[in-house]
C-alpha cells in the first residue's frame, strides 16, 4: 500500500491515493486457493500526469507484469471547491455529477481494448467485484456484493446494462440523489429531474415535464433509504 497526499502540494502533484499490487498467489474469502495469481493495482488521485511521475506502469512493463496485471486509475469523488468540474455541476461533497462523477481508465492488454470508450455506468463498489471476477476469487454465497463485474462489458463480451444507483450527504445540508438509465432525481433543497443524457451539467430541471418519471425515481430511493437505514439498526 502506498499512499500519496490527496491535495496539491509543491513540486508533487496529488497522485495516488491508494496502490494495491497482488503478485503472490492468494487465499479465496472463502479459505481455498486461487486459480494462478494476477495482478490488481488500483490508482486513484488527482491527475493522469501521476502515472508518468510515479512510473507505475514503466515499472509493471519492465518486470514483465504488463499482460496480467489489471490498472485501474480513478478517484473516489469529484474535484474540491477551488477545482474546475466543468462542464459538471458543483463539487466534492454533493450529489451532483461534479460531486460524483470521475475518471475511470482500465488498463488490461490482450482484454480491454486500447483505446476503447464505454458508456457503462459505473460506480467504485464495482470495483471490488470486478477484481475479484478477475483474480478468480471464490465469494461465500452469503456475501453479497453492491457492485456488478464491470469486465464483461469494458471487454466487449456483453451489453452497457442500464443501473439504478443511489447517493445521499447527511449533515447540516443533506442531500439524496438516484440514477435509473438516464434519469437522475436529485435532492437539495427541493427535488428536481434532470436527463443526465442531454444534460450533463444538470441544468435544465425537468420535473414539471416529467412528473411520472419522478414519482418512480423518488419511490425507488426511498425504499432504498430504508433498506439503508434498517441496517444501521
Amino acid at each position: 500500500m502506498i499512499s500519496y497526499p490527496v491535495m496539491p502540494c509543491p513540486g508533487r502533484p496529488a497522485l495516488v491515493l491508494a496502490l494495491c499490487l497482488i503478485l503472490a498467489q492468494p487465499p479465496s474469502l472463502s479459505g481455498q486457493s486461487c486459480p494462478p495469481p494476477r495482478s490488481a493495482l488500483v490508482l486513484s488521485g488527482g491527475g493522469a500526469k501521476g502515472l508518468a511521475h510515479v512510473g507505475v506502469l514503466r515499472v509493471l512493463d519492465s518486470l514483465g507484469l504488463r499482460k496480467n496485471t489489471i490498472v485501474i486509475f480513478s478517484n473516489d469523488n469529484g474535484g474540491e471547491w477551488l477545482s474546475r468540474n466543468a462542464p459538471l455541476f458543483h463539487h466534492k461533497g454533493t450529489v451532483w455529477e461534479g460531486g460524483i462523477r470521475v475518471p475511470a481508465i482500465f488498463r488490461w492488454p490482450g482484454h480491454i481494448p486500447a483505446g476503447r470508450v464505454s458508456h457503462q455506468v459505473g460506480i467504485t463498489m464495482d470495483l471490488t467485484a470486478s477484481i475479484l471476477a478477475a483474480t478468480g476469487t471464490t465469494v461465500p454465497a452469503d456475501m453479497r456484493l453492491e457492485g456488478i463485474d464491470l469486465l464483461p462489458t469494458l471487454e466487449g463480451r456483453a451489453p452497457v446494462i442500464d443501473r439504478t444507483l443511489f447517493w445521499r450527504v447527511m449533515g447540516a445540508r443533506p442531500q439524496q440523489a438516484v440514477r435509473s438509465g438516464d434519469w437522475k432525481l436529485v435532492w437539495d433543497g427541493r427535488p428536481m429531474l434532470f436527463n443526465l443524457r442531454a444534460d450533463i451539467g444538470e441544468r435544465t430541471d425537468l420535473l414539471a415535464r416529467e412528473p411520472e418519471v419522478a414519482r418512480r425515481l423518488q419511490r425507488l430511493l426511498v425504499a432504498w433509504q430504508q433498506d439503508v437505514d434498517k441496517e444501521k439498526q
